[in-house]
């Protein structure tokens, strides 16, 4: 105990040291011993096994003291190495010296001298460390401590134009928010308060503003009462309709500064509705059309007469839009029902909105040369892949996006109508040639999510609309998603093998219709691709498929020999293509052991498509060859 304090004092007579280097090192020291032989506080931990401190209250004193004094030391690493140090102290002192730590740290972080401005950012860090760790006893004296200077800097017009005080402000006051902002009544009583000081921030001419106000007001939304959050969307949709006025209803408002605030104002009803969730039903029927009157049909004719920045915003706009109506669908699935036509509508607009790429527009419809014309428009796609202006990708993904939300969240009758004609199941699947990866991976994705939702609604639905759907799938859908799909998956393909997985994942989840994958024409297309992937050797592959990629061929192999087809028709597949030979060199040769596994359990499946229990028609000459492989 004694040698202990013994090395505090040095340490702390060495902080105040002439030579920077010095001060460095006794503080990092300091920060090291505090490590090892400090024992936590009994306000932080009520073990009865904790019964001795290594700090008396005046050694407490004396390091919070060196420590805060370090804050104002000219060399920036010691101010660095002091503000980590303060981390340690948080767990061993008392409330009281905890809120002069706080104190001065907000001070720190609010103050506009120019030599702090580049440690802002480690004095907010410090201040976010201690909101995060103090126990929940110290919140009422922290948020007493911090709430008044946060408000007063937020609220005050002349600080406004200092962005990183701002900034920082926003940021702690949102970590104390989330931390106390529902069971400190400091914080509690000036709910009020902060709600208008943030909206104020919403309105800044900074756009990082706008956005950290946005975050801040998601944490406040949580803690406040009902009253004060319909107040708070008032205002929003307020704010959103008069941007809608002032645009004509267009979605691009007059002036630019109008349009960055309205897409603000858009972002930040997202995050309340994350944040919120179902809170937010009783408003969503007022929302939903204010979001749509941004979302607006392009007219093809005047797209090359607008304002290029005009269209880089309206483009915000709609990303932001569409982020909206996502996040409706997730956290309000029953008040957004009665606007899902709506929302859908404008999604399959949008999700094929690609005003700076033309497309072949016989390729949906003529399935005979759509595996051509697919590969060549991939082949030509690198010329617009650099153009750094084109924005509406993120259109598309955030559409693409809303539609895979109102799949994942149908009933059964919901996932029905998506089968409709030209509805959803239809628009998705004419999207396979979308350019941009990763809309068309989201695109891929949609899909094998609304084929395993149909596949447990066939389970469950009326007879009738199930005889519907599975036909529909049979006769339209499945064909032309197997012909589409081994076009992708090809080796010679010049998909990426992000691309490609997610094809997999595809005929994955087609195996397990009712049909899967249809006549035999079908199955042996696909064997033939899958063998091809496990093949390194083959010639038409451009590059050795990557292990994961064998592996997710090697699922597929094995659902179509566990799925819905016919045993002699699989016979006959097999008989066409290498696979089975290729499966026992992965199950013998291969050295990763998910490899090897998934491999055993394809050939494990292989002997029951030839027992006598599987059809009538088997005989002993039939099972020699098959035998003979494995």
């Amino acid at each position: 105990m004694a040698g202990a304090r013994e090395s505090l004092s040095s340490l702390l007579k060495k902080t105040t040291h002439y030579d920077k280097d010095e001060r460095y090192m006794a503080t990092s020291d300091l920060c090291t011993v505090l490590q090892r032989h400090a024992t936590p506080s009994p306000q932080l931990h009520t073990s009865p096994h904790t019964t001795t401190q290594t700090m008396d209250p005046p050694m407490e004193r004396k390091i919070c003291t060196a420590i805060l004094s370090l804050l104002d030391d000219e060399s920036n690493d010691v101010q660095a190495v002091a503000v980590k140090t303060l981390g340690v102290l948080l767990v061993t002192v008392a409330e009281e010296n905890v809120r002069n730590i706080a104190e001065r740290l907000c001070g720190l972080v609010l103050e506009s001298h120019v030599n702090r401005s580049e440690l802002r950012d480690v004095y907010t860090i410090g201040l976010t460390t201690l909101i995060k760790s103090v126990p929940v006893s110290m919140g009422n004296g922290v948020s007493h401590t911090l709430l008044d200077p946060l408000v007063r800097v937020l609220s005050s017009k002349s600080t406004t134009t200092d962005v990183p005080i701002v900034l920082a402000a926003l940021e702690v006051l949102g970590e104390l928010i989330t931390r106390f902002g529902s069971n400190a009544p400091p914080i509690r009583s000036k709910h009020e308060t902060l709600l208008d000081v943030t909206l104020q921030q919403l309105s800044s001419k900074q756009q990082v503003v706008r956005k950290r106000a946005g975050s801040t007001i998601g944490c406040l939304a949580v803690v406040i009462s009902d009253a004060l959050l319909e107040r708070l969307v008032n205002t929003l949709l307020n704010r959103l309709e008069d941007g809608l006025t002032s645009g004509g209803g267009s979605g691009v408002t007059s002036g630019v500064g109008e349009c960055l605030d309205t897409r603000s104002v858009i972002r930040c009803m997202c995050t309340v509705s994350g944040t919120v969730g179902h809170r937010l039903g009783k408003q969503i029927h007022r929302i939903v059309p204010i979001f749509l009157g941004f979302c607006q049909p392009v007219v093809e004719d005047d797209s090359d007469d607008e304002d290029e920045e005009a269209a880089v915003l309206a483009n915000e706009l709609r990303e932001a839009c569409f982020t909206g109506f996502e996040s409706f669908v997730r956290n309000c699935p029953v008040d957004v029902k009665p606007q899902l036509p709506a929302i859908i509508r404008s999604a399959l607009a949008f999700m094929k909105y690609d005003p700076n790429y033309s497309y072949d527009s016989d390729d949906e419809d003529d399935d005979g040369d759509s595996t051509d014309s697919m590969e060549e428009e991939y082949e030509d796609d690198d010329e617009y892949e650099d153009e750094d202006d084109d924005d509406s990708w993120k259109v598309r993904r955030c559409a693409i996006r809303t539609i895979c939300a109102v799949i994942e969240s149908s009933d059964a009758t919901t996932t029905a109508a998506l089968w409709a004609e030209d509805g959803v199941a239809e628009s998705l699947a004419a999207r396979f040639k979308e350019r941009e990866e990763n809309c068309r991976v989201d695109v891929i994705d949609a899909l094998t999510k609304l084929l395993r939702n149909t596949v447990r609604a066939l389970h469950n639905g009326s007879k009738n609309s199930d005889s519907n759907i599975a036909t529909l799938m049979k006769e339209t859908y499945i064909p032309k998603l197997v012909k589409k799909s081994t076009t992708v998956v090809k080796p010679s393909s010049s998909h990426t093998e992000r691309t490609q997985t997610s094809i997999l994942y595809l005929l994955t989840t087609i195996c397990s219709t009712p049909q899967g994958l249809g006549s035999a024409p079908q199955i042996t297309a696909v064997l033939t691709h899958v063998a091809s992937l496990l093949d390194s050797n083959s010639s038409s592959s451009r590059s050795p498929t990557k292990k994961e990629l064998k592996l997710e061929a090697l699922g597929v192999f094995r659902t179509v020999l566990t799925g819905h087809h016919n045993p002699a028709t699989l016979r006959e597949c097999l008989s066409q293509t290498p696979l089975i030979e290729l499966t026992c060199r992965h199950a013998l040769q291969e050295d990763w052991y998910k490899l090897i596994a998934e491999a055993l359990r394809c050939l494990a499946a292989i002997p029951a498509l030839y027992s006598p229990t599987a059809t009538t028609t088997t005989t002993p000459s039939s099972v020699v060859p098959i035998a003979q492989q494995l």
